[in-house]
């Protein structure tokens, strides 16, 4: 069976590495990036992810995208200033 893959999108380096190392990899999500919308644009055409992970307002423009072309992807929108520190429990990267 092949993981379901999760883009995450435009977020901050250390914000993409605390999603998918704490939260995708652990649960058997496959994790793609991709540093600018323009990027998250091109990686949805070419191999539609079956969710986005983006912060605002990219994630915004992202949603807007996928809707725009029919596609069926749930997009989960972050703050844009989060921290990893703000979590309850921290992750030691793996």
């Amino acid at each position: 069976m092949t993981a379901e893959q999760v883009l995450v999108a435009g977020a901050a380096v250390e914000a993409q590495a605390f999603i998918i190392q704490c939260v995708l990899l652990p649960q058997g999500y496959a994790a793609l990036t991709a540093e600018t919308s323009v990027e998250a644009i091109d990686q949805i055409r070419r191999s539609p992810p079956d969710l986005i992970v983006a912060p605002e307002p990219s994630g915004v423009d992202l949603a807007n995208f996928v809707r725009q072309e029919g596609l069926d992807i749930p997009v989960i929108l972050i703050a844009s200033e989060w921290q990893p520190s703000a979590c309850a429990r921290p992750c030691a990267p793996a």
